[in-house]
């Protein structure tokens, strides 16, 4: 099976009013666990617009629509290394699974306010 890319770039201007307003229900598209590393972290906003920004890379990689709906049911988590380690679950895993693919990954990047998120299935 040939390798499939997702790729996308969020700016942390763009998440900032969404997470000070709170604007439709924004910090819900994230996972319990993932709120819990985000209070842990240094940079907050930071931390949930690499979260965003993974989270539409892994659906564009799968080539599926992108619904809200779905972006709970993806879950990057830190590992001991700090290397963002995807999770997914609920129906983007039946995707996943339907499709025959068998390794997610994930590499996230931050510069300047611009955050780009590359997701690689196969």
């Amino acid at each position: 099976m040939p390798l499939k890319v997702g790729v996308d770039l969020v700016t942390t201007a763009r998440v900032k009013p969404l997470i000070d307003n709170q604007l439709a229900g924004f910090l819900q598209q994230f996972t319990a666990n993932e709120q819990l590393e985000a209070a842990h972290c240094h940079d907050e906003l930071l931390y949930f617009t690499e979260r965003f920004a993974a989270k539409e890379a892994v659906l564009k990689s799968l080539n599926i629509l992108i619904k809200r709906e779905f972006f709970v049911e993806i879950e990057t988590l830190n590992n001991g290394f700090g290397k963002p380690v995807p999770h997914i679950s609920g129906s983007v895993k039946e995707i996943f699974t339907g499709k025959k693919l068998q390794q997610l990954d994930l590499s996230l990047s931050y510069e300047n306010g611009f955050v780009i998120a590359i997701a690689v299935v196969n």
